[in-house]
């Protein structure tokens, strides 16, 4: 405390910063979304989570302005076009919301490992608690719809197993052992999460206003489809299912329902959480061939990230998160002298 204005950590104001530029993007996605959804019960969900990210943007102000910090620009009902045409079908946008309710879920627990403010604890609490009624909302949908893609399936272990070669790390030629559950969970929750941004940036792709935009997301499109038929290579190696595309559920419009900032943002997020997940993979496997696949995705990924940023950065787009005071600016005196 200083006078009487409080400082939260770096922690807890880069969670909510983040937060409430996650949520306000939301409620712009879940406004587009009301407007051509037909199926009643994917419509309910949606209404749900367009309520769910108006709360917390109401909670996030409130925590803002009580320690007197600068409300972020983030999206407003410029960066929608309400009346723009079906882009994705009523199914795709139900799975698009699961598996963005599964990177809420991340953050939200994350945010809360870092919060010690009571206010700013508890708001992640409450939004964790509704974003994970919003994914068991969207995953009975698409249960009952036949459309979720279940994680593949292995036979129950007779015993226990202790590795006893060093041949269990082996995975560059010749034999290999067969993949673990952990490393199926991981490279099958990745293929779906880049099915998905597959499919989105194909939307974005088509109706984006800047060509430099579209060249953009084709780019995206197509280092998700190598990186979908990578990890799926892996597990097909084993006979095992890899996952349901989504491309066919985007519709042929090039009436652009988003503005370009948003787009590029949305995509931009996309990007830092997939290099997000495939750090999890790199520490949790245990074969070095799975390691080189996941390090040099990171790689492709942080390129591509890299550029997308430029293009925003370019155009006036790209809203910094707060930062450390310049001290070496401040060092300095009014005419440049130290």
């Amino acid at each position: 405390m200083k006078g009487n204005k409080e400082f939260l950590s770096t922690g807890e104001v880069a969670n909510l910063w983040t937060s409430y530029m996650n949520n306000s993007m939301g409620i712009c996605m879940n406004q587009y979304a009301l407007q051509v959804i037909e199926d009643s019960n994917i419509r309910d969900i949606y209404e749900f989570a367009l309520k769910l990210s108006q709360k917390n943007i109401k909670q996030l102000t409130r925590i803002f302005n009580r320690i007197h910090f600068p409300i972020p620009y983030a999206f407003t009902n410029k960066d929608i076009n309400l009346k723009a045409p079906r882009l994705f079908s009523d199914q795709f946008h139900l799975f698009y919301l699961h598996e963005l309710s599964v990177h809420g879920l991340s953050g939200y627990s994350l945010a809360l490992t870092t919060s010690v403010s009571p206010d700013v604890r508890q708001f992640n609490v409450d939004a964790m608690n509704s974003t994970s009624e919003l994914y068991s909302k969207t995953l009975k949908l698409l249960q009952s719809k036949g459309l979720y893609d279940d994680f593949p399936k292995i036979p129950t272990p007779e015993r226990p197993e202790i590795a006893e070669k060093q041949a269990y790390l082996a995975g560059w030629f010749g034999e290999h052992r067969p993949l673990n559950v952990i490393e199926i969970t991981s490279i099958f929750s990745n293929l779906k999460k880049s099915i998905m941004a597959k499919a989105l940036a194909i939307g974005f792709s088509q109706t984006a206003q800047s060509k430099e935009i579209r060249a953009f997301m084709m780019r995206v499109v197509k280092l998700a489809e190598k990186h979908i038929e990578l990890f799926s290579s892996v597990l097909h190696d084993d006979f095992i299912n890899s996952a349901v595309y989504w491309d066919t559920h985007v519709t042929s419009s090039r009436v652009a329902p988003f503005s370009d900032k948003l787009m590029m943002v949305h995509g931009g997020f996309i990007i830092s959480a997939a290099m997000t997940y495939y750090g999890t993979g790199l520490a949790t496997n245990m074969r070095r061939d799975l390691a080189v696949h996941y390090a040099t995705s990171i790689a492709r990924d942080s390129k591509l990230s890299e550029d997308g940023m430029n293009i925003m950065i370019k155009n006036g787009w790209h809203e910094q998160p707060p930062q450390a005071a310049n001290r070496e600016q401040l060092f300095r005196n009014i005419d440049g002298t130290q």
